[in-house]
């Protein structure tokens, strides 16, 4: 049998056409008897076909690749601000030890010269520590004297404003130097480049 919607060929005695869903029931059943039942009946219509929609085709989705530098910088971010926050710390940035090292000497004439400076040519393997002392804060410099090899140790105190300060002992080798006048030649003479 051939479907009068569609024109495809369907199985005999089927209601519904299988391709174009119309309703094939007048043509299998034979003609509709319009007084059936002794009520007339309404002709029934013929059902439009109903349009297949057409197959959807799913393009596949294309995405972004993440940018890897953009991930790793926002998790190196919080990193380095911490480092910037601690580095200085460690190092001395804003300590006793870094106003100690660029610190100068109150006299004529060697206020260009800094304790770090003058540290380094005389000793090696430098080591500064900052420390407190009974509430004082303290820093201890320990280096190598270049010359002999004898340990060389200078301890600071600073004073109250933490900004200045004083030395309370140097030690060299087996000679320690607690008096202030030995300790202010010993230091003009390191000062001066001449102190063996």
């Amino acid at each position: 049998m051939i479907c009068r919607y569609c024109g495809q060929e369907v199985n005999n005695g089927v209601r519904f056409c299988n391709h174009c869903g119309a309703d094939l029931g007048a043509e299998t059943t034979g003609a509709v008897n319009p007084f059936q039942n002794g009520q007339p009946q309404a002709q029934q219509q013929p059902v439009q076909p109903v349009p297949m929609p057409m197959p959807v085709e799913y393009q596949e989705k294309s995405y972004k690749k993440t940018n890897k530098a953009l991930i790793v910088a926002i998790i190196l971010l919080p990193l380095i601000i911490l480092a910037l926050i601690l580095i200085p710390a460690i190092i001395g940035y804003n300590s006793d030890i870094r106003k100690v090292k660029y610190g100068s000497i109150d006299a004529p004439g060697y206020s260009d010269k800094k304790w770090g400076e003058v540290l380094d040519k005389i000793c090696s393997d430098s080591e500064w520590k900052q420390y407190t002392d009974d509430g004082d804060h303290m820093v201890k410099y320990t280096g190598k004297k270049k010359n002999d090899g004898n340990k060389l140790v200078i301890v600071f105190k600073m004073a109250d404003n933490r900004k200045d300060f004083s030395i309370v002992s140097i030690t060299d080798g087996d000679m320690e130097l607690t008096n202030e006048m030995a300790i202010s030649l010993a230091v003009i003479e390191m000062f001066d480049g001449n102190y063996k």
